[in-house]
Parts: structure tokens; sequence; C-alpha cells
């Protein structure tokens, strides 16, 4: 077998080759070899063995010169046994490393499982959280609907007692209502002297009161002076003298600090009743009664009244000013 580094030598048992004494390897790196040969014909330059104008050297020098090859060779064989160690300890390295790289890729595709695993088992943690957000939120909502549900019978039922206690209220207000007109006129005189009118009673039938109006008669006739945000106001000068001359009979009230009438507005209605300086006389009962039915006035003896039923009114159209759309009702 040839050598693999000057192809001119045979290869010995030791895989030596005759010729350039470069060991021979079957696995020899191709980088080695290269590098072998190499340095194999830089020395044969050197030594000019292949120069023909050259004398061949005695036996002796040449001897040397081949034996001194021989030690170079020798050192050089070592070196590159040296390398090929390396070499070898570098695949050991290499064997090494990609079987630290085996067990990582082994260790990152068991981590891989692991969180592909954890992801899964997560969205199915997801899953049953929707599942059970949705069914608490139907839970709620029915819960609420029924407590709703509660709620307005209840308030349907409170509001049913509260209409059947109004309605016994008013009744017992129209007793006690027709009661006190029988005692009133039972203890009317039924003549009048030479100086004194009896005030004509105005033919206005009651009206069924509400609650907030029973509640203004009570505040009014005990405690005048509870009642505020009042609007003072009196009849305009043009709607007295309308009616003086029997042109309309519409009452036309405006704000009038120094008037003989409150306004005040309750639950939606405007309700008109006598201010605390109204004081009745025969030159203004006339007008007075144009907007209160005065029972049981006596002209020169009736002074002290009490509010039976409050006048209702509404604003006018320009906003400045309220008409009367139903007389009220004092009682002396």
């Amino acid at each position: 077998m040839k050598c693999l580094i000057c192809d001119y030598g045979l290869i010995d048992e030791k895989n030596i080759c005759s010729d350039c004494k470069f060991p021979n390897h079957p696995n020899m790196p191709d980088d080695v070899r290269i590098w072998a040969r190499r340095m194999w014909l830089e020395k044969c330059k050197n030594d000019k063995l292949f120069d023909p104008k050259n004398s061949p050297p005695s036996p002796d020098t040449q001897f040397k010169k081949l034996e001194e090859n021989q030690n170079k060779q020798t050192e050089k064989i070592k070196t590159l046994e040296q390398i090929i160690k390396k070499s070898e300890a570098r695949g050991d390295v290499v064997k090494k490393m990609n079987e630290e790289l085996k067990k990582t890729i082994v260790g990152v595709q068991e981590n891989k499982k692991k969180i592909e695993s954890d992801a899964q088992e997560t969205l199915e943690i997801k899953s049953q959280l929707s599942t059970l957000e949705t069914t608490v939120e139907q839970k709620l909502v029915a819960l609420l609907d029924e407590k709703i549900a509660t709620f307005q019978e209840e308030r349907s039922q409170t509001q049913k007692q509260i209409e059947d206690l109004s309605a016994e209220l008013s009744e017992v207000w129209k007793f006690l209502k027709a009661k006190q007109e029988i005692s009133t006129y039972s203890n009317s005189p039924t003549t009048s002297s030479s100086n004194q009118e009896a005030t004509p009673i105005k033919t206005s039938s009651d009206r069924e009161l509400s609650w907030q109006e029973h509640q203004l008669i009570e505040k009014y006739n005990k405690k005048k002076e509870s009642l505020v945000d009042c609007i003072t106001v009196s009849e305009t000068k043009q709607s007295t003298e309308d009616r003086r001359l029997g042109k309309s009979q519409t009452v036309i009230l405006e704000e009038n600090r120094r008037g003989n009438y409150w306004i005040v507005e309750q639950e939606g209605m405007t309700y008109l009743i006598p201010s605390d300086n109204l004081r009745l006389n025969e030159y203004n009962y006339k007008t007075v009664e144009a907007v209160f039915e005065c029972r049981g006035y006596q002209i020169n003896i009736s002074s002290n009244f009490k509010l039976k039923q409050p006048a209702i009114v509404k604003q006018t159209t320009d906003g400045m000013n309220w008409q009367l759309k139903k007389p009220g009702i004092l009682e002396f």
C-alpha cells in the first residue's frame, strides 16, 4: 500500500512510510494529510533531492541527512500524534457536547410537553371559569328578577292599601264635613237685622280632596307660619274691572308682596290659599268671594275663618300670571 502523503514509499506493519517516514493512519483527517504532504514537499525542496544539477551526496552525508530527516520526521510524527490526540480529544469533547445537546433537547422537549399540558389545563380551567361565571350570572339575574317581582308585588299591595286607606279617610272626611256643615247651618241666624246682611252662599259643590290637600289644610289651620316657599299674589286690576263690568268672570292673579293670597305648589298641583294678612270686610268680601266661597260669613260680625278647601289655579301661557280654575272654600 502506497504512502498517503508522498505517494512513493510503502507502508510497513507499523503504518510508517519507508520513504517519507510519516505515519499513515486510515482515518487520518484530510487537513492533517495535506499539512504532512506540504511538509514533505518542503523538505524535499530544501534537501534538493530532486534537483539534477546537484551532484549526489556521499553515502555518509546522505545517511546523516537521512538520519537528521528521520529525527525531524520523528519529531513531526510526535507532533502529528499530539495533533491526532488533540483531534481525538476534540472529538470526545464534541461527542460529549453532542450528548449534552441531546440531553438538553430531550429536556426542552419534555418542558415543551409540560408547557403544552399546562396550557391545555389552563384552557380547561378558563373554560370551567367561563361556564361558572355564566352560571353565576344567570343565577344572579334570576334572583334579581325574583326580588324585583317580589318588590313590585309588595309595592302593588302597599299601593292598594294606601288607596284603600285614602278612600276610608275620604269617607271619614266627608262625614265630618257634612256633620260640620249641619252644625254650622243650624247655628246660623235665620233673619237679618236692619244693619246686618247675610252673605249669599255660593252654590259650589265640594270636590273630593286629595291627600296632599288634606295635609295643606291641616297645616294652614294649625300653623300658617310653617308654610314656606309661598308666592304672595293678588287679583290684577284689569281682572277686577272686567268682572265688575261683566266683561269676564275669569280671575287673573299676579305676584304682589302685599297681596291677600298665597300660591303653594305640591305634587305637580298649584293651590291658592288666603295669606296671613287677609281680613274680610264690607269693602273687599265680594272680591274675595270670587276666589273663595265664604260659608257662614256675616258682614261686620265674622272675622275668623278656617280653610276648608284650597282653590286651584294654573299658570297663564305667558308664564307671568295665574288663572283661577276652581274656587276654594272658607268657613267662618
